[in-house]
């Protein structure tokens, strides 16, 4: 939380009385070298989803959440640095 409110306060020190954006924020979903794909527990995402939203709701800056991709696949994630391929299949 600290660190938002830092970027919040120089946002106001140096350009002025203006809401503060933060873009794209959200969590690695392969953190913990991608246990959760094996365990099936994600509380440790939730843990941290809550933790950063917490921090953005708590300082009062507007965010944007990084998208969620219904074509999402545990191997290669949502696609956005490996080449895109017509069948996601082709990935499993």
């Amino acid at each position: 939380m600290d660190q938002i409110g830092v970027i919040k306060a120089e946002g106001l020190k140096y350009v002025g009385a203006f809401p503060t954006v933060i873009g794209e924020t959200g969590i690695p979903f392969d953190m913990d070298d991608r246990l959760a794909y094996r365990t099936h527990d994600y509380t440790n995402h939730v843990t941290a989803m809550d933790s950063t939203l917490s921090a953005m709701d708590a300082t009062m800056v507007n965010y944007t959440i990084w998208n969620y991709n219904a074509d999402n696949v545990n191997s290669v994630g949502d696609y956005w640095y490996v080449p895109v391929k017509r069948d996601p299949k082709e990935y499993n």
